[in-house]
């Protein structure tokens, strides 16, 4: 762990030129506005990350579950291979118009090695949409609806991406008391705790514009004319890997491969979805209070450094809001970061899971091998 300005000497053995020299390119700007925040040093995942297995190949237990307004949600989950430690399940929760195979190459890393749970949010994947109106209130839900399924009562660490992280803090907003029970370690990468002033380019035609463009955009939806032409206009950019996709969601080149899976993925998520709810949504996304009810948690706070959707300080306000948590600023990444630099985003989420493991450790052996409501003999 350094300052940021330390960030180009740390953990730098075996990074690849390109890497080097975006991160040097990135600690001198980050240094000032950074200052005194834990900064995790940049490190390269060793192992393979599976450059021979398709993307949104990979396949694990098939399930759903139920949300409160009887959706059932897709749900694949590796299990873990050899003795369950600590009952610890992950929770991946994916971001707007992705789905849980924008996890690939975390699966790929953790999978045999952690019980391991994926699953598409409504609108998205195999998941469907619903009538009611899409709100971070609505997911949190849904994913209270996931813990809940989960048959093991062992502790969770949770990690969304983008609007997966948001939902994550919308349940420790909306449900402090389970959040402190059974969540040991949350992951947040590329998210927001606050976007009430987030600019999405519509602002700059003024402030009315921007009150009414959600109920326009919806109404408009609702035109089977238009809702078929919007269709396929995204099928289009998917067809064509757009190059506002690259763009977009990455700021390094990455393979045809990828930025193929990229928009197909995009270009496949539900357009009833709604793109007026999520304006609306984020427009008065504020669950900047959740982060007092994870004080507890250990967490992992990633970034890429040019992300053009949610910016290095959306996710410095939140690293700053947790004691246990450790920062990084990927040089050279965009928003699909954990997609675009697994080798430096998969070293932190196991650096988070082994931070959680030791923390477990620790408080069973301070509870004598004990719950922790279990009295000791003898003791007063």
């Amino acid at each position: 762990m350094g300052t940021v300005s330390g960030l180009a000497r740390i953990g730098m053995r075996g990074v690849p030129a390109l890497v080097r020299s975006g991160v040097a390119g990135v600690a001198k700007p980050l240094g000032t506005a950074l200052q005194g925040l834990p900064v995790a040093p940049v490190r390269v995942w060793q192992e393979r990350i599976g450059p021979d297995i398709p993307l949104g190949s990979l396949l694990g237990v098939e399930s759903t579950v139920e949300t409160v307004d009887g959706l059932h949600l897709y749900v694949s989950t590796d299990p873990p291979e050899g003795p369950v430690e600590q009952d610890l399940t992950l929770v991946f929760l994916h971001g707007y118009l992705e789905n849980l195979h924008y996890w690939h190459y975390q699966r790929i890393a953790f999978r045999g090695r952690v019980r391991a749970l994926y699953y598409d949010a409504r609108g998205h994947g195999k998941s469907p949409v619903g009538e009611q109106p899409i709100t971070i209130d609505l997911l949190v839900e849904d994913l209270r609806r996931v813990i809940e399924s989960i048959e093991t009562p062992g502790p969770l660490v949770l990690i969304g991406h983008s609007l997966g992280g948001m939902t994550l803090l919308g349940l420790a907003r909306r449900h402090p008391e389970l959040v402190k029970e059974r969540v040991a370690g949350v992951g947040l990468i590329a998210t927001s705790a606050n976007m009430v002033d987030y600019d999405i380019g519509l602002r700059r035609f003024g402030g009315a514009l921007w009150k009414v463009a959600p109920s326009r955009i919806d109404r408009g939806l609702k035109n089977p004319g238009l809702r078929a032409g919007v269709t396929r206009f995204r099928g289009l950019i998917g067809a064509l890997e757009s190059e506002a996709v690259r763009e977009i969601a990455f700021a390094s080149a990455v393979s045809p491969e990828l930025l193929q899976f990229t928009a197909e993925m995009i270009g496949e998520a539900k357009i009833e979805t709604s793109i007026g709810d999520l304006l609306r949504l984020f427009g008065s996304h504020d669950v900047t209070e959740a982060l007092a009810n994870l004080q507890h948690a250990e967490a992992a706070v990633v970034t890429g450094d040019r992300d053009v959707i949610l910016q290095v300080e959306h996710s410095e306000a939140i690293a700053r809001g947790l004691p246990k948590a450790l920062f990084s600023v990927v040089p050279r990444g965009g928003h699909l970061v954990s997609l675009e630099h697994p080798e430096v985003v998969n070293p932190h989420l196991f650096g988070l899971v082994q931070r959680v493991r030791y923390r477990l450790i620790i408080n069973w052996y301070r509870s004598g091998g004990r719950p922790a409501d279990e009295p000791r003999e003898g003791r007063r």
